[in-house]
């Protein structure tokens, strides 16, 4: 009945070498080395309305690779989960990045809400590139991290078949059909359909002032010990 579009979706501060810098290199490594495996994991074919990919990497994903609110708001809606590459800096002044996770965090919520509450774990993966768990804020740190590639260099071209990450990307994507089998099985028992109410879905759009000011606020709310560990 839920009709997933995109095993993952990939959020990344982009590098400032935009083709040849780290996080733009990783997170490409990573979206390929998924795309080649995923369907041998899956419960359930993901759906390709509107392109081949079943990992949402916004720069194979938007045309024009322009950040965009609305399409970055229908790729989280259709995925089965949503992952961060974690570095020190990912939520270091990038209102982008932030507006990302709090989409993500408002869309586990109204997942949870829409099935009962019952999702077994998170759908928000943080994959460790830089940094440790330490470096989170308090509310992120209650996600157990699921992958740690904080061995990946440049000096790595191709991490689906590297002796130090085939098994952790094999993991990874089990885990992404775990929650794909879970969400899938419990909107078919409920008669609910998780990406129905894809095109009203909108994270916040930091190109406006109201957005800038709403996701600051959000950045300064992961650290407040009153703020629910996601």
């Amino acid at each position: 009945m839920t009709t997933f579009e995109y095993a993952l979706f990939v959020s990344y501060r982009h590098s400032r070498q935009e083709q040849n810098g780290l996080l733009s290199a990783f997170a490409r490594e990573l979206t390929d080395a998924l795309e080649r495996i995923i369907d041998t994991h899956l419960y359930e074919d993901i759906g390709r309305e509107r392109n081949s990919h079943q990992v949402f990497l916004d720069e194979k994903v938007i045309q024009g690779g322009n950040w965009i609110s609305k399409d970055i708001s229908e790729g989280l809606h259709r995925s089965v989960c949503w992952a961060f590459l974690f570095t020190r800096n990912y939520l270091g002044g990038s209102l982008y990045c932030a507006s990302e996770l709090k989409g993500m965090v408002d869309l586990q919520q109204k997942r949870r809400r829409l099935i009962g509450g019952d999702l077994n774990s998170s759908l928000i993966i943080p994959v460790l590139l830089r940094g440790n768990v330490t470096n989170m804020p308090p509310a992120l740190q209650g996600i157990a991290v699921r992958a740690d590639f904080s061995r990946f260099t440049l000096a790595v071209k191709n991490i689906a078949e590297h002796p130090d990450f085939v098994t952790k990307i094999e993991e990874l994507a089990e885990w992404i059909a775990q929650r794909q089998k879970e969400q899938c099985d419990k909107s078919r028992e409920l008669q609910v359909n998780l990406c129905e109410h894809y095109r009203t879905f909108s994270i916040e759009d930091v190109n406006t002032e109201a957005g800038k000011n709403n996701v600051a606020e959000f950045i300064k709310s992961l650290n407040s010990p009153e703020f629910p560990v996601i």
